[in-house]
């Protein structure tokens, strides 16, 4: 019987004043039972994909800890404002940031081709993926992105977003040539409580997070993240949606790391060398805090050693709009880097616009 049935029969034998009583409490059951959605369970060696083709907004997936799903995994766009959630059956274990030491508790994503273990479809929105490990199944596997949220989209209509990545251990393999942990071109997207690491490469640039291509906002919150290039960028590629510049950014609380077996001539060095720049790069943003993070290790490479850059680049001129501006560097503790900031205005001579309304304030710095 449909709400509307309720409302009717209800209303032949009570009075005006107890009907709308009834249909309140009928209506918040109706809606309450909605969003809660279904629970979908997908056992070890299910059909993953077909799970999240088949839910609803509001569904819960949840995958089976230490069990592996086979992928790569498309998140379609569906009809509707309330979450898919697609989970690890020990999710709830694991409290504040993930890291390896947690594995068991993980669901596993791998994939073996070069498509990104996780992606979006064009406009696809309000997911929630928590509990997860996403890798390939081994270090000879290739991949650019593990995951990549939003495609090059040419209209902010197509961008992904209300994406939330939640306690997810992404990574590549110690040897393992890969480019990115996340692409970052969505709209409305958290990443907190994740680890991201091994992500590198010989002779290409890599980052840990990376966006250039969505409009935000964006919360990278609590996180650590490793890359041999750079930790967390945003800009530094062609936008294909013009005039946009990735905003209201919030970069918290996040440990961004080298480790030390990265560096030649060192007594750890692992003995591959991986290309490395710089803990954190801002080339196309507005509207940026960056507070409490802790940045460690940085040293003369493919750069010289910077710590973090503020430098305004318009891919030579064709992103004439790009900026760097209103941005809030602050209680953050950087360490043993061979250079602090590098700070330029201008992608002179290429036309861009002019960073301006930048704090750097209460901020230790020790090892540089």
């Amino acid at each position: 019987m449909s709400i509307s049935q309720l409302c009717a029969a209800v209303g032949c034998c009570m009075s005006p004043r107890r009907v709308n009583y009834v249909v309140t409490i009928l209506f918040i059951l109706f809606t309450a039972s909605a969003a809660f959605g279904a629970t979908l369970v997908v056992p070890a060696g299910g059909d993953l994909q077909a799970a999240i083709n088949a839910a609803a907004p509001g569904d819960t997936i949840i995958l089976e800890a230490g069990a592996t799903y086979r992928g790569p995994f498309v998140l379609p766009r569906k009809t509707g404002d309330a979450y898919i959630t697609i989970q690890s059956s020990r999710a709830s274990e694991i409290t504040g940031r993930v890291t390896p030491a947690h594995s068991g508790l993980l669901a596993k994503l791998r994939s073996s081709i070069a498509d990104p273990i996780v992606r979006t479809a064009a406009g696809a929105h309000h997911y929630k993926l928590i509990g997860l490990e996403i890798s390939t199944f081994s270090s000879t596997d290739f991949i650019y992105d593990l995951v990549r949220l939003g495609e090059p989209a040419q209209d902010l209509a197509s961008v992904p977003h209300h994406l939330t990545l939640d306690r997810l251990w992404i990574h590549g393999f110690p040897t393992q040539d890969l480019q990115r942990g996340i692409s970052l071109n969505s709209s409305d997207t958290a990443i907190i409580n994740s680890y991201i690491s091994d992500i590198h490469s010989v002779g290409t640039e890599t980052q840990g997070i990376c966006g250039w291509n969505g409009p935000g906002p964006y919360q990278i919150i609590n996180n650590y993240v490793e890359a041999s290039g750079i930790n967390v960028m945003f800009g530094g590629s062609m936008p294909s949606i013009t005039n946009l510049i990735p905003s209201n950014i919030e970069i918290r609380r996040n440990y961004l790391f080298k480790p030390l077996s990265w560096k030649v001539g060192h007594s750890t060095y692992a003995g591959i060398h991986w290309g490395v720049k710089n803990l954190m790069e801002l080339k196309n943003a507005r509207n940026v805090t960056i507070d409490g993070n802790v940045l460690e290790n940085s040293w003369g490479d493919s750069q010289i050693g910077y710590a973090v850059l503020f430098t305004v680049r318009s891919e030579g001129g064709r992103a004439y709009w790009a900026t760097v501006e209103n941005i809030s560097f602050t209680n953050n503790i950087m360490k043993n880097t061979e250079q602090g900031f590098q700070l330029l205005g201008t992608d002179h001579p290429y036309q861009s616009g002019r960073g301006n309304n930048l704090m750097i304030a209460n901020n230790l710095f020790t090892g540089i």
